[in-house]
Protein backbone atom coordinates (compact mmCIF):
# COMPACT_ATOMS: atom_id res chain seq x y z
CA UNK A 1 0.00 0.00 0.00
CA UNK A 2 3.12 2.50 0.84
CA UNK A 3 4.67 1.59 -2.14
CA UNK A 4 1.34 2.01 -4.01
CA UNK A 5 1.08 5.60 -2.55
CA UNK A 6 4.46 6.45 -3.30
CA UNK A 7 4.27 5.40 -6.87
CA UNK A 8 1.23 7.26 -7.51
CA UNK A 9 2.61 10.31 -5.97
CA UNK A 10 5.50 10.16 -8.34
CA UNK A 11 3.25 9.88 -10.81
CA UNK A 12 1.08 12.79 -10.27
CA UNK A 13 4.09 14.74 -9.49
CA UNK A 14 6.14 14.22 -13.02
CA UNK A 15 3.00 14.89 -14.34
CA UNK A 16 2.36 17.98 -12.72
CA UNK A 17 6.13 18.90 -14.04
CA UNK A 18 5.79 18.13 -17.21
CA UNK A 19 2.49 20.36 -17.37
CA UNK A 20 4.17 23.46 -15.69
CA UNK A 21 7.45 22.88 -17.95
CA UNK A 22 5.49 22.74 -21.34
CA UNK A 23 3.20 25.51 -20.20
CA UNK A 24 6.12 27.45 -19.26
CA UNK A 25 7.86 26.72 -22.44
CA UNK A 26 4.81 27.34 -24.76
CA UNK A 27 3.33 30.87 -23.13
CA UNK A 28 6.30 32.85 -24.79
CA UNK A 29 5.36 31.36 -27.98
CA UNK A 30 1.54 31.89 -27.70
CA UNK A 31 2.55 35.67 -26.86
CA UNK A 32 4.64 35.82 -29.95
CA UNK A 33 1.78 34.48 -32.33
CA UNK A 34 -0.81 37.25 -30.58
CA UNK A 35 1.51 40.10 -31.35
CA UNK A 36 2.61 39.23 -34.40
CA UNK A 37 -1.46 39.34 -35.38
CA UNK A 38 -1.35 43.01 -33.49
CA UNK A 39 1.37 43.71 -35.42
CA UNK A 40 -0.18 42.72 -38.51
CA UNK A 41 -3.25 44.08 -37.96
CA UNK A 42 -1.12 47.51 -37.31
CA UNK A 43 -0.59 48.11 -33.42
CA UNK A 44 3.02 48.27 -33.65
CA UNK A 45 3.24 49.27 -30.20
CA UNK A 46 3.18 45.67 -28.97
CA UNK A 47 5.96 44.30 -26.63
CA UNK A 48 6.13 40.98 -25.38
CA UNK A 49 7.68 40.43 -21.82
CA UNK A 50 10.86 38.99 -21.42
CA UNK A 51 11.23 35.18 -21.35
CA UNK A 52 14.81 34.64 -19.98
CA UNK A 53 18.02 34.84 -21.94
CA UNK A 54 17.94 31.40 -23.69
CA UNK A 55 17.33 31.24 -27.52
CA UNK A 56 13.39 31.61 -27.13
CA UNK A 57 14.18 34.95 -24.98
CA UNK A 58 16.35 36.06 -27.87
CA UNK A 59 13.56 35.80 -30.54
CA UNK A 60 10.82 38.21 -28.04
CA UNK A 61 13.92 40.56 -28.10
CA UNK A 62 14.31 40.60 -31.73
CA UNK A 63 10.11 40.73 -31.83
CA UNK A 64 9.99 43.65 -29.43
CA UNK A 65 12.98 45.50 -31.28
CA UNK A 66 11.25 44.89 -34.61
CA UNK A 67 7.85 46.53 -33.41
CA UNK A 68 10.15 49.93 -31.71
CA UNK A 69 11.29 50.29 -35.27
CA UNK A 70 7.99 49.93 -36.99
CA UNK A 71 6.60 52.64 -34.50
CA UNK A 72 9.37 54.92 -35.29
CA UNK A 73 8.90 54.24 -38.54
CA UNK A 74 5.20 54.45 -38.53
CA UNK A 75 5.73 58.23 -36.97
CA UNK A 76 7.90 59.34 -39.21
CA UNK A 77 5.50 58.39 -42.30
CA UNK A 78 2.39 59.91 -40.30
CA UNK A 79 4.53 62.89 -39.90
CA UNK A 80 5.81 63.04 -43.27
CA UNK A 81 1.79 62.71 -44.57
CA UNK A 82 0.92 65.01 -42.11
CA UNK A 83 3.32 67.70 -43.56
CA UNK A 84 2.51 66.69 -47.30
CA UNK A 85 -1.12 67.40 -46.77
CA UNK A 86 -0.26 70.41 -44.98
CA UNK A 87 1.54 71.57 -48.02
CA UNK A 88 -0.66 70.65 -50.45
CA UNK A 89 -3.75 72.27 -48.45
CA UNK A 90 -1.49 75.26 -48.28
CA UNK A 91 -0.84 75.10 -52.46
CA UNK A 92 -4.47 74.69 -53.39
CA UNK A 93 -5.51 78.07 -51.59
CA UNK A 94 -2.39 79.88 -52.58
CA UNK A 95 -4.08 78.54 -56.62
CA UNK A 96 -7.34 78.72 -55.85
CA UNK A 97 -6.54 82.63 -55.22
CA UNK A 98 -4.42 83.49 -57.77
CA UNK A 99 -5.18 86.27 -60.41
CA UNK A 100 -3.18 84.17 -62.56
CA UNK A 101 -4.21 80.87 -64.51
CA UNK A 102 -2.32 77.78 -63.86
CA UNK A 103 -2.54 73.94 -65.21
CA UNK A 104 -0.22 71.44 -65.60
CA UNK A 105 0.28 68.98 -67.81
CA UNK A 106 2.02 65.08 -67.59
CA UNK A 107 4.47 63.92 -69.97
CA UNK A 108 1.98 62.49 -72.20
CA UNK A 109 0.41 66.10 -72.77
CA UNK A 110 -2.38 65.05 -70.94
CA UNK A 111 -4.29 68.02 -68.25
CA UNK A 112 -3.12 66.97 -64.83
CA UNK A 113 -4.91 70.28 -62.78
CA UNK A 114 -5.98 73.37 -63.17
CA UNK A 115 -7.09 76.09 -60.60
CA UNK A 116 -10.19 78.78 -60.93
CA UNK A 117 -8.43 81.46 -62.40
CA UNK A 118 -7.81 79.07 -65.58
CA UNK A 119 -11.18 78.33 -66.07
CA UNK A 120 -12.48 81.71 -65.78
CA UNK A 121 -9.76 83.31 -67.88
CA UNK A 122 -10.43 80.88 -70.80
CA UNK A 123 -13.89 80.41 -70.35
CA UNK A 124 -14.08 76.47 -70.26
CA UNK A 125 -14.48 74.16 -67.24
CA UNK A 126 -11.34 72.44 -67.38
CA UNK A 127 -12.71 69.92 -64.64
CA UNK A 128 -14.32 67.91 -66.91
CA UNK A 129 -11.66 67.69 -68.95
CA UNK A 130 -8.59 66.15 -66.46
CA UNK A 131 -6.93 63.33 -68.36
CA UNK A 132 -7.55 64.78 -71.34
CA UNK A 133 -4.92 64.98 -74.02
CA UNK A 134 -4.39 68.68 -75.14
CA UNK A 135 -5.36 67.86 -79.06
CA UNK A 136 -9.12 66.25 -77.44
CA UNK A 137 -9.29 69.68 -75.28
CA UNK A 138 -8.78 71.73 -78.61
CA UNK A 139 -11.47 69.93 -80.61
CA UNK A 140 -14.63 70.33 -77.96
CA UNK A 141 -13.26 74.23 -77.48
CA UNK A 142 -12.02 75.68 -80.64
CA UNK A 143 -11.44 79.25 -79.13
CA UNK A 144 -8.34 77.93 -76.97
CA UNK A 145 -6.73 76.29 -79.72
CA UNK A 146 -3.90 78.75 -80.44
CA UNK A 147 -3.24 78.53 -77.20
CA UNK A 148 -2.97 74.94 -77.08
CA UNK A 149 -1.15 74.83 -80.74
CA UNK A 150 1.33 77.15 -78.52
CA UNK A 151 2.11 74.46 -75.64
CA UNK A 152 2.33 72.02 -78.26
CA UNK A 153 4.90 73.82 -80.09
CA UNK A 154 6.73 74.12 -76.50
CA UNK A 155 6.77 71.37 -75.66
CA UNK A 156 8.54 69.69 -78.29
CA UNK A 157 11.23 72.28 -78.26
CA UNK A 158 11.64 70.26 -74.75
CA UNK A 159 12.79 74.24 -73.38
CA UNK A 160 12.66 73.88 -69.75
CA UNK A 161 11.28 77.39 -69.55
CA UNK A 162 9.64 79.56 -72.08
CA UNK A 163 7.21 82.96 -72.45
CA UNK A 164 5.19 83.84 -75.19
CA UNK A 165 1.76 86.05 -75.80
CA UNK A 166 -0.78 84.22 -77.04
CA UNK A 167 -3.94 85.72 -78.74
CA UNK A 168 -7.40 84.10 -78.44
CA UNK A 169 -9.96 85.42 -81.34
CA UNK A 170 -13.64 84.60 -81.44
CA UNK A 171 -16.52 86.37 -83.48
CA UNK A 172 -17.15 89.32 -80.60
CA UNK A 173 -14.00 88.90 -78.11
CA UNK A 174 -10.13 88.81 -78.64
CA UNK A 175 -8.05 88.01 -75.40
CA UNK A 176 -4.38 88.25 -75.46
CA UNK A 177 -3.08 85.39 -72.83
CA UNK A 178 0.64 86.02 -71.98
CA UNK A 179 2.18 82.35 -71.06
CA UNK A 180 5.18 80.96 -69.10
CA UNK A 181 6.07 77.61 -68.88
CA UNK A 182 8.46 75.25 -66.90
CA UNK A 183 9.57 71.72 -67.09
CA UNK A 184 9.50 69.19 -63.61
CA UNK A 185 11.63 66.66 -63.53
CA UNK A 186 9.92 63.66 -61.11
CA UNK A 187 10.45 60.49 -61.37
CA UNK A 188 12.52 60.07 -64.87
CA UNK A 189 8.88 61.75 -66.26
CA UNK A 190 9.36 65.06 -67.00
CA UNK A 191 5.36 67.04 -65.66
CA UNK A 192 4.89 71.12 -67.30
CA UNK A 193 3.87 73.20 -65.49
CA UNK A 194 1.63 76.45 -67.27
CA UNK A 195 0.81 80.27 -66.25
CA UNK A 196 -0.96 82.56 -68.00
CA UNK A 197 -2.49 85.72 -67.39
CA UNK A 198 -4.71 88.16 -69.22
CA UNK A 199 -3.44 91.26 -70.39
CA UNK A 200 -6.16 91.97 -72.61
CA UNK A 201 -7.17 95.29 -70.28
CA UNK A 202 -3.22 96.26 -69.84
CA UNK A 203 -2.41 96.53 -73.79
CA UNK A 204 -5.25 97.89 -74.20
CA UNK A 205 -5.13 100.71 -72.08
CA UNK A 206 -1.59 101.38 -73.03
CA UNK A 207 -2.76 101.13 -76.92
CA UNK A 208 -5.31 103.69 -76.11
CA UNK A 209 -2.80 106.11 -74.37
CA UNK A 210 -0.60 105.49 -77.14
CA UNK A 211 -3.58 106.57 -79.97
CA UNK A 212 -4.75 109.74 -77.66
CA UNK A 213 -1.02 110.41 -77.66
CA UNK A 214 -1.02 110.77 -81.41
CA UNK A 215 -4.52 112.30 -81.46
CA UNK A 216 -3.47 115.17 -79.46
CA UNK A 217 -0.38 115.78 -81.53
CA UNK A 218 -1.92 115.11 -84.64
CA UNK A 219 -4.83 117.75 -83.58
CA UNK A 220 -2.79 120.10 -82.56
CA UNK A 221 -0.39 120.85 -85.52
CA UNK A 222 -3.46 120.01 -88.14
CA UNK A 223 -5.64 122.91 -86.51
CA UNK A 224 -3.28 125.55 -86.78
CA UNK A 225 -3.39 125.59 -90.45
CA UNK A 226 -6.65 124.80 -91.36
CA UNK A 227 -8.28 128.55 -90.41
CA UNK A 228 -5.68 130.65 -92.46
CA UNK A 229 -6.60 127.98 -95.22
CA UNK A 230 -10.11 128.77 -95.49
CA UNK A 231 -10.07 132.16 -94.68
CA UNK A 232 -7.48 132.67 -97.33
CA UNK A 233 -10.09 130.60 -100.06
CA UNK A 234 -13.35 132.52 -98.62
CA UNK A 235 -11.15 136.25 -99.35
CA UNK A 236 -10.29 135.01 -103.02
CA UNK A 237 -13.81 134.00 -103.66
CA UNK A 238 -14.90 137.20 -102.30
CA UNK A 239 -12.70 139.26 -104.13
CA UNK A 240 -12.18 137.58 -107.58
CA UNK A 241 -15.59 136.07 -108.10
CA UNK A 242 -17.18 139.15 -109.55
CA UNK A 243 -13.88 139.86 -112.18
CA UNK A 244 -13.74 136.59 -113.07
CA UNK A 245 -15.17 136.18 -117.13
CA UNK A 246 -17.93 134.19 -117.33
CA UNK A 247 -16.18 131.35 -118.82
CA UNK A 248 -13.73 131.11 -116.12
CA UNK A 249 -16.18 132.14 -112.78
CA UNK A 250 -17.66 128.35 -112.46
CA UNK A 251 -14.58 127.00 -112.25
CA UNK A 252 -13.13 129.12 -110.05
CA UNK A 253 -16.45 128.84 -107.87
CA UNK A 254 -16.10 125.49 -108.01
CA UNK A 255 -12.49 125.08 -106.49
CA UNK A 256 -12.61 127.60 -103.76
CA UNK A 257 -15.85 126.05 -102.27
CA UNK A 258 -14.50 122.24 -102.49
CA UNK A 259 -11.30 124.28 -100.76
CA UNK A 260 -13.97 125.47 -98.33
CA UNK A 261 -16.25 122.41 -97.99
CA UNK A 262 -12.38 120.35 -97.19
CA UNK A 263 -10.98 122.27 -94.83
CA UNK A 264 -14.55 122.21 -93.17
CA UNK A 265 -14.29 118.17 -92.97
CA UNK A 266 -10.64 118.84 -92.11
CA UNK A 267 -11.99 120.54 -88.90
CA UNK A 268 -14.61 118.28 -88.09
CA UNK A 269 -11.96 115.49 -88.47
CA UNK A 270 -9.39 117.65 -86.16
CA UNK A 271 -12.52 117.81 -83.79
CA UNK A 272 -13.28 113.77 -83.06
CA UNK A 273 -9.59 113.85 -82.61
CA UNK A 274 -9.34 116.80 -79.67
CA UNK A 275 -12.67 114.57 -78.08
CA UNK A 276 -10.87 111.66 -78.28
CA UNK A 277 -7.48 112.87 -76.71
CA UNK A 278 -8.92 114.56 -73.95
CA UNK A 279 -10.05 112.74 -71.20
CA UNK A 280 -12.07 115.28 -68.31
CA UNK A 281 -13.51 113.38 -65.09
CA UNK A 282 -17.38 112.52 -65.31
CA UNK A 283 -19.76 114.75 -63.99
CA UNK A 284 -21.42 112.35 -62.36
CA UNK A 285 -24.87 113.14 -61.47
CA UNK A 286 -29.01 111.88 -61.12
CA UNK A 287 -29.75 111.32 -64.96
CA UNK A 288 -32.89 110.27 -66.06
CA UNK A 289 -32.05 107.68 -68.88
CA UNK A 290 -35.50 107.07 -70.09
CA UNK A 291 -36.17 111.20 -70.88
CA UNK A 292 -32.50 111.40 -72.04
CA UNK A 293 -33.24 108.61 -74.83
CA UNK A 294 -36.75 110.18 -75.54
CA UNK A 295 -34.57 113.36 -76.15
CA UNK A 296 -32.32 112.57 -78.44
CA UNK A 297 -34.42 110.08 -80.51
CA UNK A 298 -36.75 113.14 -81.46
CA UNK A 299 -33.96 115.19 -82.69
CA UNK A 300 -33.14 112.00 -85.07
CA UNK A 301 -37.00 111.23 -85.74
CA UNK A 302 -37.95 113.81 -88.07
CA UNK A 303 -35.77 112.34 -91.18
CA UNK A 304 -35.76 108.99 -89.72
CA UNK A 305 -37.61 106.09 -88.29
CA UNK A 306 -37.12 105.48 -84.84
CA UNK A 307 -38.87 102.99 -82.26
CA UNK A 308 -38.31 103.73 -78.82
CA UNK A 309 -39.77 101.29 -75.69
CA UNK A 310 -38.68 102.09 -72.76
CA UNK A 311 -38.71 100.76 -69.22
CA UNK A 312 -41.15 102.46 -66.95
CA UNK A 313 -39.57 100.93 -63.36
CA UNK A 314 -36.13 101.89 -64.60
CA UNK A 315 -34.94 104.56 -61.49
CA UNK A 316 -32.23 107.30 -61.85
CA UNK A 317 -28.86 106.34 -62.62
CA UNK A 318 -25.80 107.98 -61.27
CA UNK A 319 -23.85 109.54 -64.22
CA UNK A 320 -22.42 112.46 -66.56
CA UNK A 321 -25.26 113.75 -69.01
CA UNK A 322 -22.87 115.12 -71.29
CA UNK A 323 -20.76 112.12 -71.46
CA UNK A 324 -24.06 109.68 -72.26
CA UNK A 325 -25.51 112.01 -74.87
CA UNK A 326 -22.36 112.04 -76.95
CA UNK A 327 -22.47 108.00 -76.51
CA UNK A 328 -26.77 108.00 -77.55
CA UNK A 329 -25.96 110.40 -80.31
CA UNK A 330 -22.50 107.96 -81.59
CA UNK A 331 -24.79 104.66 -81.75
CA UNK A 332 -27.33 106.04 -82.44
CA UNK A 333 -25.75 107.66 -86.32
CA UNK A 334 -23.93 104.30 -86.22
CA UNK A 335 -27.26 102.82 -86.19
CA UNK A 336 -28.89 104.63 -89.06
CA UNK A 337 -25.98 104.84 -91.17
CA UNK A 338 -26.25 101.01 -90.78
CA UNK A 339 -29.84 101.32 -91.77
CA UNK A 340 -29.30 103.39 -94.92
CA UNK A 341 -29.98 100.86 -97.12
CA UNK A 342 -32.79 98.70 -95.92
CA UNK A 343 -34.70 101.99 -94.69
CA UNK A 344 -35.82 100.24 -92.27
CA UNK A 345 -36.17 101.32 -88.87
CA UNK A 346 -33.39 101.48 -85.58
CA UNK A 347 -35.04 100.42 -82.08
CA UNK A 348 -34.09 101.92 -79.30
CA UNK A 349 -34.99 100.25 -75.54
CA UNK A 350 -34.14 100.51 -71.90
CA UNK A 351 -34.32 97.40 -69.19
CA UNK A 352 -33.44 96.68 -66.16
CA UNK A 353 -30.89 93.47 -65.88
CA UNK A 354 -31.74 91.88 -62.63
CA UNK A 355 -28.98 88.65 -63.39
CA UNK A 356 -26.51 91.29 -61.66
CA UNK A 357 -25.74 91.90 -58.39
CA UNK A 358 -26.40 95.05 -57.66
CA UNK A 359 -28.91 94.99 -61.05
CA UNK A 360 -28.28 97.53 -63.54
CA UNK A 361 -29.32 99.46 -66.36
CA UNK A 362 -29.34 98.57 -70.13
CA UNK A 363 -29.62 100.39 -73.29
CA UNK A 364 -29.55 98.44 -76.57
CA UNK A 365 -29.88 100.24 -80.12
CA UNK A 366 -30.56 97.91 -83.11
CA UNK A 367 -30.81 98.03 -86.53
CA UNK A 368 -31.30 96.00 -89.28
CA UNK A 369 -28.30 96.89 -91.39
CA UNK A 370 -26.01 94.70 -93.18
CA UNK A 371 -23.93 93.68 -89.44
CA UNK A 372 -20.47 93.56 -88.36
CA UNK A 373 -17.60 91.85 -90.34
CA UNK A 374 -16.15 89.16 -89.20
CA UNK A 375 -12.29 90.08 -89.49
CA UNK A 376 -13.75 93.95 -87.77
CA UNK A 377 -15.63 92.04 -84.85
CA UNK A 378 -12.97 91.81 -82.56
CA UNK A 379 -11.34 95.30 -82.66
CA UNK A 380 -14.75 97.00 -83.08
CA UNK A 381 -13.63 99.27 -80.09
CA UNK A 382 -10.08 100.31 -81.34
CA UNK A 383 -9.18 103.66 -82.54
CA UNK A 384 -9.05 104.42 -86.34
CA UNK A 385 -11.02 100.86 -86.83
CA UNK A 386 -14.24 101.51 -89.04
CA UNK A 387 -16.50 99.55 -91.96
CA UNK A 388 -17.49 103.22 -93.39
CA UNK A 389 -15.94 104.81 -96.46
CA UNK A 390 -16.05 108.02 -94.16
CA UNK A 391 -15.22 108.68 -91.20
CA UNK A 392 -12.14 108.12 -88.56
CA UNK A 393 -13.01 105.36 -86.86
CA UNK A 394 -13.03 107.28 -83.45
CA UNK A 395 -16.99 107.40 -82.55
CA UNK A 396 -16.97 103.37 -80.75
CA UNK A 397 -13.46 104.07 -79.17
CA UNK A 398 -15.02 107.03 -77.30
CA UNK A 399 -18.47 105.47 -76.62
CA UNK A 400 -15.98 102.90 -75.11
CA UNK A 401 -13.53 104.99 -73.08
CA UNK A 402 -17.19 106.91 -71.59
CA UNK A 403 -18.85 104.17 -70.48
CA UNK A 404 -15.77 102.36 -68.62
CA UNK A 405 -15.16 105.53 -66.75
CA UNK A 406 -18.85 105.46 -65.68
CA UNK A 407 -18.14 101.86 -64.84
CA UNK A 408 -20.02 99.97 -67.22
CA UNK A 409 -19.63 97.94 -70.20
CA UNK A 410 -20.76 98.25 -74.07
CA UNK A 411 -20.74 95.52 -76.82
CA UNK A 412 -21.79 95.24 -80.22
CA UNK A 413 -22.98 91.79 -81.58
CA UNK A 414 -24.32 90.63 -85.16
CA UNK A 415 -28.79 89.97 -84.53
CA UNK A 416 -29.40 85.94 -85.29
CA UNK A 417 -31.52 87.66 -88.65
CA UNK A 418 -30.35 90.92 -89.52
CA UNK A 419 -28.33 93.89 -88.47
CA UNK A 420 -26.68 94.25 -84.99
CA UNK A 421 -27.29 95.44 -81.61
CA UNK A 422 -25.33 97.84 -79.21
CA UNK A 423 -25.81 96.90 -75.83
CA UNK A 424 -24.79 99.37 -72.56
CA UNK A 425 -24.88 98.66 -69.46
CA UNK A 426 -24.58 101.18 -66.70
CA UNK A 427 -24.61 100.97 -62.52
CA UNK A 428 -27.13 102.70 -60.62
CA UNK A 429 -24.35 103.65 -58.43
CA UNK A 430 -21.71 105.64 -59.62
CA UNK A 431 -17.95 103.90 -59.93
CA UNK A 432 -15.28 103.97 -57.25
CA UNK A 433 -11.95 106.29 -57.73
CA UNK A 434 -10.23 102.81 -57.93
CA UNK A 435 -12.83 102.07 -60.58
CA UNK A 436 -12.05 105.19 -62.67
CA UNK A 437 -8.67 104.87 -62.26
CA UNK A 438 -8.25 101.39 -63.42
CA UNK A 439 -6.84 102.13 -66.39
CA UNK A 440 -4.41 104.56 -65.40
CA UNK A 441 -2.85 102.31 -62.83
CA UNK A 442 -2.77 99.53 -65.56
CA UNK A 443 -0.42 101.90 -67.46
CA UNK A 444 1.68 102.65 -64.38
Amino acid sequence: LTLSLVLLLSLFTSIWAAIYSASRLVAPLGELVQGTKAVAEGNFRTQIPQSGDDELGFVVDSFNNMTRQLQSAHNETRSSQLQLETQRTYLEAVLSRLSSGVITLSSDRQLVTSNEAAEQILEVNLQTEVNQPLSLIAKTNPRIKPLTDCLSEKLNSQLSDWHQQVELVDTSNRQVLMCRGATLLANEKSDHVIVFDDVTTLIQAQRDAAWSEVARRLAHEIKNPLTPIQLSAERLRHKYMGAMPENEAPLFDRLTRNIVQQVESMKQMVNEFSDYAKSPQPQAQSVDLNSLVSDIAELYRPNHLIAVKLEQELDLVIADPNGLRQVLHNLIKNAIEASETTKSAIEINTDINTNLSPPTAVLRISDNGVGIPENVAAQLFEPYVTTKTKGTGLGLAIVKRIIEEHGGTVRIENNRDLGATATVQLPFQPPTSAGKNVVQRQII
